[in-house]
């Protein structure tokens, strides 16, 4: 069992344009992108509370990173995706000037995330789990080929994924196999199924390093009996979802799509091999939900009887 809690603003988000703190070190990464200093950008702000943040199991959502997969990388998508799951933390929070709500002119330190940010996450998990992962699984080979490249030298063949356009990431490639530093013994030429399990495992690693977690135990005990529970304290959800997405490959699970409110769930995880819904109260609405279409055609059908029409 796996529990990861994160905190969300309470009164969820919006959209606004804000400049990010100046800083020398700011200034030098504004430099490298290009960007004058100080300019206004989209940020997605917390909506002032007087409570305090809540909190949640990162982990409660057995399937969240394809649900973040799925997100639409615009300011609506991922407004509805933050008021329910928060920030995605780490090294996207930065340091905003945020006006204050009294006096004109003055500000105060804030935190905001980049709408660009966002979209190039969703972009590169949905590219790893449904352009690499979903045709892997269903086999297709040539679906595959987009990304999966062989190459002839002198000393032999070497293969390579290639990140393809519209990521948001700058085009780049990875060598997977070749003489002579990774030989190709498992490998045959052409093929790009087996180099494509070896690219999704690359790349998610590499994404687990960038956003490194520690993994600690917690106790769990209760009055009668001892129980623990691997809990991951981060204060970065995109880590959690890198990390949550690794151990649903390395453990083979199915990833469903409830059959009532859509939500992605694992169906290897306490529920049978044909569950249609992510929890009983989908099942409820969907089970409420078929007795009341019953019942309105068994009084649709009285209506158009023929002894009916005959009257």
């Amino acid at each position: 069992m796996f529990e990861s809690q994160w905190a969300a603003p309470a009164a969820g988000f919006r959209w606004a344009d804000r400049r990010q703190l100046i800083s020398l070190e700011n200034i030098r990464e504004r430099a490298k992108l290009g960007k004058p200093p100080g300019k206004p950008e989209r940020y997605l702000v917390p909506l002032p509370s007087p409570g305090p943040p809540r909190t949640y199991d990162a982990f409660s959502s057995t399937a969240l990173f394809r649900t973040f997969a799925a997100v639409e990388p615009t300011e609506a998508g991922v407004l509805q995706f933050a008021n329910q799951y928060g920030w995605l933390g780490g090294p996207y929070s930065k340091e905003i000037s945020e006006p204050d709500a009294i006096e004109p002119g003055k500000f105060w330190p804030g935190r905001g995330e980049l709408l660009a940010d966002w979209a190039r996450e969703i972009r590169f998990m949905r590219h790893i789990v449904v352009d690499l992962l979903d045709n892997h699984k269903a086999g297709h080979a040539r679906k595959l080929r987009e990304f999966i490249t062989w190459e002839q030298t002198k000393y032999g063949y070497r293969v390579f994924y290639t990140v393809p356009p519209g990521l948001g990431l700058k085009r780049w490639s990875v060598q997977l196999a070749g003489y002579p530093e990774e030989p190709l013994p498992t490998l045959q030429l052409g093929d790009t199924m087996r180099p494509t399990w070896i690219a999704i495992l690359k790349l998610i690693t590499a994404q687990m390093e960038r956003y490194p977690i520690s993994v600690r135990l917690a106790d769990r005990s209760d009055a009668e009996q001892g129980s623990a529970a691997l809990t991951l304290p981060t204060n970065c959800l995109i880590a959690a979802l890198w990390f949550q997405l690794a151990r649903s490959i390395a453990d083979n699970h199915d990833v469903r799509r409830c059959a009532e409110c859509g939500a992605y769930f694992d169906v290897t995880t306490n529920k049978r091999n044909d569950a249609q819904f992510c929890s009983p109260n989908c099942r409820l609405r969907a089970y409420r939900k078929r007795q009341k279409e019953e019942t309105l055609k068994a009084v649709s059908s009285t209506r158009t009887s023929p002894r009916r029409k005959a009257k």
